[in-house]
């Protein structure tokens, strides 16, 4: 199970498309000490689809598949990314 300030992830979309954000966030991660992932993906709002930690029962992983995905104008991406790593430690749902 991760610690629960061990690691935050974000995506490379993220990066790209909101440089402003992206500053201010990697200067708090620095201060804080914290490491820092950047996967790929298109989808920028990886906390829609990345595994929850669930303390005592490790990685959870919600289906993504919000409703407003039904319009094409909303869809950011279907294709969502999770680091090999934590894969094997994840439950699917």
């Amino acid at each position: 199970m991760l610690d629960k300030a061990s690691v935050i992830f974000v995506c490379q979309a993220l990066i790209d498309r909101f440089p402003a954000l992206w500053g201010a966030l990697k200067n708090e991660i620095k201060r804080l000490n914290v490491e820092c992932e950047v996967i790929p993906g298109e989808n920028p709002w990886i906390r829609d689809y990345m595994p929850v930690d669930i303390p005592d029962l490790g990685l959870f992983q919600f289906r993504y598949a919000p409703k407003y995905h039904a319009d094409l104008q909303y869809r950011e991406s279907e294709v969502v990314f999770v680091p090999e790593h934590l894969s094997p430690r994840t439950t699917l749902s």
